[in-house]
């Protein structure tokens, strides 16, 4: 939920892609209007956007506070980590409804090294 982490995620998809690999990237939309238009000069790749919805009500955080470089105040970043840690269920979701090969991510995301356990998959 950083720019900074986002834009080498984006360049392996890319990658991936650039070789036959149908590559997805789950994300929250703030995210998606970011980064829309690079994978947009890539019409024929195979990149395909999951979106979450992202739970500021849920964290107690403003609702246009989507990534760690919209936060009016570093005072709720902890909030912030708590609304990332809620998009656990979101993403086991897609991850059983899709049955990704792998799984690439970040290390902010601590919960995602678990979702080839809960699926039973040999990710």
């Amino acid at each position: 939920m950083s720019p900074g982490h986002l834009i080498p995620m984006i360049d392996m998809a890319r990658l991936f892609a650039a070789h036959g690999v149908k590559a997805t990237i789950i994300t929250t939309p703030l995210n998606v209007s970011r980064f829309q238009s690079i994978l947009d000069r890539d019409q024929n790749s195979r990149i395909h956007l999951l979106v979450l919805d992202f739970p500021n009500a849920a964290a107690d955080i403003p609702e246009n506070c989507k990534n760690l470089d919209s936060l009016p105040s570093r005072s709720i970043s902890s909030n912030f980590s708590k609304a990332v840690m809620m998009l656990q269920p979101q993403s086991d979701q897609l991850v059983h409804q899709h049955h990704p090969g792998a799984i690439i991510s970040d290390f902010n995301l601590p919960w995602t090294a678990e979702i080839p356990k809960s699926t039973a998959s040999h990710i």
